[in-house]
């Protein structure tokens, strides 16, 4: 759950969000999937990022989830959606877009600045319930 009090991303100043990206400006030989040549134009990115938890309660972790064919695809598969259900409920309080609360009487409640985000990788389970090809 981002928000100023719980958990947030730090750059340092002055930078375009902490990333940096530098034209190399030649090119190299690459080959595609058939083996077929092409020029590749070449690029140098650089990010310094960090992520500040302020508060561990808001941070959830789902791990071990078996992604091969073996799990997602298995005779007893995890329920994905029930599991980021379960984890969306752990946090102590939930922002506006998750509970319905638009105004509160405590100011210094983080509820109505919390939105919540889920960070994955290219090998987790896509929306359909299938695992990725790798």
């Amino acid at each position: 759950m981002l928000g100023e009090r719980t958990i947030f991303n730090v750059y340092p100043r002055g930078s375009k969000a902490g990333l940096a990206m530098e034209d190399k400006g030649d090119t190299m030989p690459g080959f595609d999937s058939l083996g077929n040549r092409f020029e590749a134009y070449t690029s140098w990115f650089r990010q310094q990022a960090g992520l500040c938890p302020q508060d561990w309660r808001y941070g959830v972790r789902l791990a071990n989830l078996d992604t091969t064919s073996a799990g997602l695809a298995g005779p007893t598969p995890p329920d994905i959606f029930a599991l980021m259900t379960e984890a969306m409920y752990l946090p102590p309080t939930l922002g506006k877009g998750m509970s319905g609360i638009t105004r509160t009487d405590a100011p210094d409640e983080p509820a109505p600045s919390i939105r919540p985000v889920i960070y994955t990788n290219r090998t987790g389970p896509s929306l359909d319930g299938r695992a990725d090809d790798p």
